[in-house]
């Protein structure tokens, strides 16, 4: 088979959710070469990222649990089967991803930081790409707030917990909503992801 040929049979079984090792058995190929291949094409993806979000841009955090899955140096105290040794809320044993889309269907997914997410790792991660008189739906955490303030942005918080999801009809977050239930999806199709390829 030619080799385009097995790079869209790859692709085609990657996007499935098949593991490493189903994606080399279903394309005749190395499992060494199926981890090649699996992050040369995530790699070329992350290059898609929108440059710019504009009109109205929804935003939100979600968290995935620390992993060191392969290192044979661990930063932290091996967790013991059956206990997930996981501690609730910011923590350092969480991984925070931010959820961003707007209006226009550009949308992105980005690492930030290990730890409870602040308004300078919003800054850092997607400062530089709000257009001036964007305005930002969100929840209503603080560090949002703050973003929003200092880049002199309108601000529309959505409180899903007091059951409000539409503010005046248009401002929602229910893409990132989507992007997150999708995200988890297909996250869970693989297990455990190391941290340090969580962007990809």
């Amino acid at each position: 088979i030619h080799k385009k040929d097995l790079w869209i049979s790859y692709i085609i079984n990657m996007f499935e959710g098949h593991s490493l090792r189903k994606c080399a058995e279903l394309t005749g190929i190395s499992l060494q070469t199926s981890f090649d291949w699996r992050h040369k094409i995530l790699s070329r993806l992350r290059h898609e990222a929108p440059e710019k979000f504009s009109g109205i841009c929804e935003l939100d955090d979600i968290s995935f649990n620390f992993s060191e899955k392969g290192s044979r140096n661990l930063d932290r105290e091996p967790r013991k089967r059956g206990n997930s040794g996981i501690k609730q809320g910011g923590s350092n044993d969480k991984v925070a991803v931010l959820l961003s889309a707007d209006r226009s269907n550009k949308k992105d997914f980005q690492v930030i930081k290990r730890g409870r997410v602040r308004k300078a790792d919003l800054q850092k991660a997607i400062g530089a790409r709000i257009e001036k008189n964007t305005v930002i739906c969100c929840d209503s955490h603080r560090s949002f707030t703050g973003f929003a303030k200092e880049n002199d942005l309108e601000i529309k918080k959505i409180v899903v917990r007091k059951g409000q999801h539409v503010v005046d009809k248009v401002y929602h977050v229910q893409h990132v909503n989507q992007m997150a239930q999708a995200l988890r999806k297909w996250m869970a199709n693989f297990n455990g992801v190391a941290s340090k390829y969580l962007q990809n």
